[in-house]
């Protein structure tokens, strides 16, 4: 949280700054006008009473000697980050202190015991209140700038369900002390995270959870709308077809291990399909080519090499065309498996030769180097440059795919 953050920056020297000011000897007296802390009395310097309640940090001393609630509140909120920040050293200097500072264990984060754990967190939670209370308004405020398509009762509903559960799934991470979760505490996340979701549903409207899905950072079907296809979504109208496509496909298949693997396929072609018909499949390759490493090396290479403007274009165009004779070869049913892969790699040689005459020897020693589809050619494999054919899993930038080979076909008899 970037607001939570600046503020956590400045905090202590901002109390620092008052608590010298507040504190300084009696000689030169200090001016109460100029930095306001204490209500303006008919002295002009601290009393010994003021001074002691600034220096014990207990609101209700301060408050009676006359120091303002706001400079008491943010004197508080810096002992508490303070506090905290003691803790945090107190942890590096543990880790400092241990032997072999060659030891990769000796950086990791050391395990605590259950008094510390609970030390810590009620640490943060006095931080928090602090910070509440010093800056009013700043949780709303931080909460309104990650989700201001909520209403501001749908924000402090849905603050108070995340709080609840996250205590609930602390409690549970709690037991998992070396690092390792059973699958009864897999089970129990699993039921808490659908138990969260079923809250959040009826406590929103089915607008407001429809807008919270779409905009959540935290789902793996908006991280993965985001990964796949990035911006190559020129409008929201455009998102919110393609998130109900996705996240119908998510549902249907939350586990890769529980459907069946050919529906599943079958199922994700169609999707695809879908997909590239609402951003269009011009719009997709351009993107797909703007975030393609290849393309890029093959643009600097033309400038550095004072290459035709057009030779990233020219050498694309002919990456597509050996794509196809890859794929011909690849379907062929009269061919073996071993007549496949001879084919398939004596395709990629003609490829290199055909890009050494178009990049010349330095170009194409830096273009074929890591270049992916004429690798694949080299092993004896097709590919693709269809998003259609894309896998699952593939990223934003990704433009070759692997193909498998045919089936052999059954013999007589078999």
């Amino acid at each position: 949280m970037k607001l939570r953050s600046l503020l956590i920056a400045s905090l202590a020297g901002n109390a620092a700054l008052l608590a010298w000011l507040a504190l300084r000897p009696a000689n030169p007296p200090v001016s109460v006008t100029p930095v306001a802390l204490v209500a303006p009395t008919a002295s002009t310097s601290l009393t010994a009473t003021q001074a002691n309640a600034l220096k014990s940090g207990d609101p209700a001393q301060m408050k009676a000697a006359g120091v303002l609630a706001e400079v008491a509140n943010i004197l508080m909120a810096g002992r508490a980050y303070a506090k905290l920040q003691a803790m945090d050293q107190a942890q590096k200097k543990a880790r400092i202190a241990l032997p072999g500072y060659w030891r990769n264990s000796r950086y990791d984060q050391p395990p605590q015991t259950d008094e510390q754990r609970a030390a810590e967190e009620k640490a943060s939670e006095e931080f928090n209140t602090a910070m509440e209370r010093a800056f009013p308004g700043v949780v709303e405020n931080e909460a309104a700038a990650e989700r201001p398509f909520l209403s501001p009762a749908a924000r402090a509903k849905l603050a108070r369900i995340e709080k609840d559960y996250a205590e609930i799934e602390k409690e549970i991470n709690s037991h998992t002390k070396s690092g390792v979760l059973l699958p009864s505490d897999t089970a129990k996340l699993k039921l808490l995270e659908e138990e969260k979701h079923r809250d959040i549903a009826a406590a929103l409207s089915p607008a407001e959870f429809e807008e919270l899905q779409l905009h959540d950072t935290n789902s793996e079907t908006v991280q993965t709308i985001r990964s796949y296809y990035g911006d190559a979504i020129q409008s929201e109208a455009d998102y919110r077809k393609i998130f109900a496509l996705r996240k119908a496909y998510d549902d249907r298949y939350p586990f890769k291990g529980e459907a069946d693997p050919t529906a599943r396929e079958a199922a994700y072609v169609q999707l695809r399909s879908a997909i590239l018909t609402v951003i269009g499949e011009e719009n997709y390759a351009a993107f797909q080519r703007a975030n393609d490493r290849s393309y890029k090396d093959l643009t600097a290479i033309t400038q550095r090499l004072e290459l035709p403007a057009n030779t990233p274009d020219v050498v694309y165009a002919a990456r597509d065309g050996y794509a196809l004779q890859s794929q011909a070869i690849n379907q062929n049913p009269s061919l073996t498996h071993a007549e496949r892969r001879a084919q398939l790699t004596a395709l990629g040689e003609k490829a290199r030769a055909d890009l050494l005459s178009r990049l010349g020897p330095e170009g194409a020693a830096v273009y074929t180097g890591h270049t992916e589809w004429l690798n694949l050619l080299k092993d004896g494999s097709a590919f693709s440059t269809n998003p259609k054919d894309a896998p699952d899993y593939s990223h934003a930038g990704t433009t070759i795919y692997r193909l498998s080979g045919p089936r052999p076909t059954p013999r007589p008899g078999n």
